[in-house]
């Protein structure tokens, strides 16, 4: 879904918990300038890829720049749960959402994918409904839904009453999701003030 919506002004890319993720040599790959943000660091090299280990929610983090494009796939859903090291926090991911939101340029992207369904905490994850997402991401211009039937099925786009009917019935469950929701959040253009 990524590459399928890049766009050639993505040139600068921020990924945000990329670090089990080929995605950043893709990215690259095709001559985009990418910085994996992760609190582990990323096992491969490029010379258009740059690593930052940190937490996203570390008030010491400074990237000192704005970027075209902000992705993370499954990943937000973690925030906050004490799963990787971070702290515990019941907002975390609105928290790191606002923060992603805050590295994207005027006229920018955020794009993520989080696990769908009826609202719930997991295991380690968050599930999202549509009005969850509408609270937690700004400026979300689409979604896209997926879902496939048992651990087997093959993944097929549908639409939001779809992905509602998803109840994961075991709060301790395990991975993988049945539903998915990609996300594209667009940033306005800065407008010139009035005179």
């Amino acid at each position: 879904m990524v590459l399928s919506h890049l766009r050639p002004a993505d040139r600068r890319i921020l990924d945000f918990g990329g670090y089990e993720s080929v995605l950043p040599l893709q990215l690259t790959a095709l001559g985009r300038e990418v910085t994996v943000l992760d609190q582990r660091r990323y096992p491969f090299q490029h010379p258009n890829l740059c690593v930052v280990c940190c937490d996203l929610l570390d008030p010491q983090l400074s990237l000192g720049a704005q970027y075209d494009l902000v992705v993370s796939i499954s990943t937000i859903e973690h925030l906050g749960l004490g799963n990787y090291g971070d702290i515990q926090e019941v907002d975390a991911d609105r928290r790191g959402v606002s923060v992603l939101w805050s590295l994207v340029r005027p006229g920018g992207r955020l794009m993520a994918s989080v696990p769908a369904g009826r609202p719930a905490v997991q295991r380690g994850y968050r599930v999202y409904d549509e009005a969850r997402i509408r609270a937690t991401f700004p400026a979300t211009a689409y979604i896209h839904w997926f879902r496939k039937h048992g651990r087997e099925g093959a993944w097929r786009e549908v639409t939001a009453n779809d992905v509602q009917q998803v109840v994961y019935g075991e709060p301790l469950g395990q991975m993988p999701v049945e539903a998915v929701a990609f996300i594209i959040c667009e940033k306005p253009l800065a407008t010139e003030p009035v005179v």
